[in-house]
């Protein structure tokens, strides 16, 4: 029994219209992991973007061995607890002139 034209025609009209979204995610992926194996970029991300958030890219990116991952790992907690740690030292300077501002302000 053979198949009405309008059938085929919605059938291809479906078939055509999954290619390119199948495509474009693909795409979008291997776009992604290339910047992920980029050595320079990914260390850039770390140390001035992410910083221990951002981690687990280093662990799926092939651009870097074991060892290396490692040592950057290290590194970049190491990174993490020195920017807390300045974050911490200003904050302890700026609230103590906070309230003191608050108080005259309210008084």
């Amino acid at each position: 029994m053979p198949v009405p034209t309008s059938e085929l025609d919605s059938q291809a009209h479906r078939d055509a219209k999954k290619v390119p979204e199948k495509a474009h995610s693909e795409g979008k992926t291997q776009s992604w992991q290339n910047l992920v194996d980029r050595p320079v970029m990914l260390i850039l991300v770390l140390f001035f973007v992410t910083a221990a958030p951002g981690l687990p890219l280093l662990w799926i990116s092939r651009g870097f061995s074991l060892t290396g991952k490692i040592v950057l790992t290290i590194l970049v907690l190491i990174w993490t607890a020195l920017v807390l740690w300045g974050f911490y030292l200003v904050m302890a300077w700026c609230l103590p002139k906070i309230w003191q501002s608050i108080q005259v302000l309210t008084s």
